[in-house]
């Protein structure tokens, strides 16, 4: 039983070991640009900054956002903002200010394929 409790715990605690290294080795920077670059329409640093806490550990949330901003620039082109709109997904709100060929393409592919 004392083995099966010693195991138990040492499991616990390499799970939370993991999760405190995730959090101090990780390229905010990085993370930022991947969240733009898949589409994600909001910032997720409050999602990591309360993840990272339990472990006290707090994020470079400038460079989370600088990566984001980007990755926003790479992302809001043409050719996602028709992709969005031929998916009758909802326009991503940031790529508005950000590259206007984007919200072209996206009202064009709705126009097209969302009479």
């Amino acid at each position: 039983m004392k083995l099966v409790l010693f195991t138990f715990i040492l499991i616990l605690t390499s799970c939370a070991t993991k999760g405190e290294k995730k959090c101090l080795d990780t390229d905010w920077y990085d993370v930022g640009l991947a969240d733009a670059l898949s589409g994600e329409a909001s910032l997720q640093h409050d999602k990591y900054t309360k993840e990272c806490r339990e472990f006290d550990v707090s994020i470079n949330k400038a460079g989370y956002i600088k990566g984001y901003e980007d990755g926003l620039d790479q992302y809001c082109t043409y050719k996602n903002g028709y992709q969005r709109g031929k998916s009758n997904m909802e326009p991503h709100p940031f790529c508005k200010n950000i590259n206007s060929l984007f919200e072209n393409a996206y009202l064009e592919a709705k126009r097209k394929f969302h009479k």
